[in-house]
């Protein structure tokens, strides 16, 4: 008798695990378009270490010059500044087009783009 009760409860764990995985896995375009944004501030942190550490000052983003490819800027509003000891870049983007912009930063302290205003 417990053995199916066991089979019972193992195989409705299952359906509603496997529920879950279907309803949660697909992400909506503003969680994509979210993630990617914050993937590349958080690329772009480790580049700015990465040069910071080979030439003792950090590379200004907006400077093509220097090697940074600022395809990942295309259709944000943006800001950059870089110097010998600092630098961040300010992210302006409205993902969800609720008319209302959010704001992400990365600078030399962060790993990762922090939010200062929710989209």
């Amino acid at each position: 008798m417990s053995l199916y009760r066991h089979l019972g409860t193992l195989l409705l764990l299952l359906v509603l695990i496997g529920m879950g995985i279907a309803k949660y896995s697909q992400l909506s375009p503003q969680t994509q378009r979210r993630l990617e944004l914050e993937t590349s501030l958080e690329q772009v942190c480790n580049l700015e270490q990465l040069y910071f550490q080979r030439h003792g000052r950090y590379f200004d983003p907006a400077d093509s010059s220097q090697g940074m490819p600022a395809h990942w800027l295309q259709g944000y509003r943006w800001e950059a500044r870089a110097g010998r000891h600092s630098f961040w870049v300010l992210v302006r983007a409205d993902l969800n087009e609720d008319g209302i912009e959010g704001i992400w930063r990365v600078d030399e302290h962060s790993r990762q783009g922090v939010v200062l205003v929710e989209d």
